[in-house]
C-alpha cells in the first residue's frame, strides 16, 4: 500500500479529467506532488475529513486551551517563549535541555516536536551516526504557505460552514510549480466558526502555496511575537502585493467579498520557519515518496533511549500526521 502513486491510482479509476480534479481537490491539506505523493497520504487525510467534518467553534486555539488545562490538572508545567539551544547527553541518555538564557530543564524522558534536522543538530552524541544525520538532512521538505487571515466587518459577510478548495483548470497535478505570472494556481478557504453568530462570518483564512525562494532575500531576519523584528518596507510591500493578488483571484469566485473586509494579516514561509523551527518554511514537513516509502519514514525512537520524536515529519503530513505521530 505504501508504494502506490496517487496520480497513477486516480487516473487508473477514471478518465474523466474533471472527476480526477475533484478527487484530489483538497490537496492543499497535504501538498500533492505528481509522481511522488503516496496514495495512503491522500486517502488517510481525505478519510479523516469524511469521518469528522467539524470545525472548532471560536478557532483552533480552543484545542490548545484544553490541552493546557489538562496538562496543568495533571501537575505539568508549561514554559512559554523558552528556546531550547542544546540537548545534553550524558552516559548515553539525555540528562537535560539547555535553554537560550543558560538555564537547564532536567527530566526522565524528552520528546521533541521540532523538525528532526533541528533536533539532531542540537544533540551531541556518538550514538547518533553522522550518516543518519546526513540522510535526514538530505530529505526534501514540502513547500511553504502564504496565508491571509481576514477580519470581516460586523454582519457583512455570510458564514460558510464548509471549506472551499479552488484549483485553476488543468493545474491540479502541479499546484506547487507556479510562476510569478500564474500565481496563485489554487487556494483553500476556511471560515472560522463563532459562538457569537452562526449566520455571519467574523473571519476567514486564505491559504495558498509559496516557495521559500520567494522570500529568501529576507532570510536573515527573524520575527515572532516574543522577539519582534521589522523585516523592512520591501517585505511589507511584498506581502501586501501578494495578498491583493490572492484576493483578486478569490473575488472572481466570490464577488463582493472585498467590500466586507475590515482588515487582514499575512504570513509567509518565513513565519512558518520562525514559529515552527524548520530551515525553509515548510508547511507540512518532510515529503513522502511512494517510490521509496521507507526512506521518508522516521521512527519516533532515536538511538538515545530517552529521546523521542513526534510531529508531522515522521509518517504523515499536516495535522493528522502530528496527531498520529503523537499517539
Amino acid at each position: 500500500m505504501l508504494g502506490i502513486d496517487t496520480r497513477t491510482f486516480i487516473e487508473s479509476i477514471t478518465d474523466n479529467k474533471k472527476l480526477q480534479a475533484v478527487l484530489v481537490g483538497n490537496s492543499m491539506l497535504y501538498v500533492l506532488q505528481s509522481g511522488k505523493t503516496p496514495f495512503y497520504v491522500h486517502a488517510m487525510i481525505l478519510n479523516s475529513y469524511i469521518e469528522s467534518s467539524w470545525k472548532c467553534i471560536d478557532g483552533g486555539s480552543e484545542i490548545g486551551k484544553f490541552m493546557v488545562k489538562n496538562i496543568r490538572e495533571h501537575g505539568g508545567e508549561i514554559h512559554r517563549n523558552k528556546e531550547v539551544k542544546k540537548i545534553v547527553v550524558e552516559e548515553g541518555n539525555v540528562s537535560c535541555v539547555e535553554l537560550a538564557d543558560g538555564s537547564r530543564v532536567y527530566g526522565k524522558n524528552f520528546i521533541s516536536n521540532m523538525h528532526p534536522v533541528r533536533t539532531l543538530e542540537m544533540t551531541e552524541s556518538h550514538l547518533i551516526k553522522h550518516a543518519y544525520k546526513s540522510r535526514i538532512k538530505g530529505l526534501e521538505n514540502s513547500i511553504g504557505g502564504f496565508v491571509v487571515n481576514v477580519v470581516f466587518e460586523k454582519e457583512a459577510y455570510p458564514y460558510i460552514k464548509n471549506n472551499i478548495y479552488y484549483t485553476k483548470e488543468g493545474q491540479e497535478w502541479n499546484l506547487t510549480e507556479y510562476t510569478e505570472e500564474n500565481w496563485p494556481s489554487g487556494y483553500a478557504i476556511f471560515f472560522s466558526a463563532s459562538s457569537r453568530s452562526s449566520v455571519y462570518a467574523e473571519s476567514m483564512t486564505l491559504l495558498t502555496y509559496m516557495k521559500f525562494d520567494d522570500v529568501k532575500e529576507w532570510a536573515d531576519t527573524f520575527n515572532t511575537v516574543s522577539k519582534e523584528v521589522d523585516r523592512g518596507k520591501d517585505y511589507e510591500e511584498f506581502k501586501r502585493r501578494k495578498a491583493e493578488k490572492l484576493l483578486d483571484v478569490v473575488e472572481e469566485r466570490f464577488p463582493g467579498l472585498r467590500k466586507a473586509i475590515r482588515s487582514y494579516y499575512t504570513a509567509t514561509p518565513l513565519s512558518y520557519r520562525d514559529y515552527i523551527g524548520n530551515d525553509d518554511g515548510s508547511m507540512y514537513g518532510i515529503v513522502k515518496d511512494y517510490s521509496n516509502p521507507l526512506k521518508t519514514f522516521i521512527s519516533p525512537r532515536t538511538k538515545i533511549p530517552n529521546l523521542y520524536l513526534t510531529g508531522q515529519n515522521l509518517n504523515l503530513h499536516g495535522i493528522l500526521g502530528a496527531t498520529m505521530s503523537g499517539l
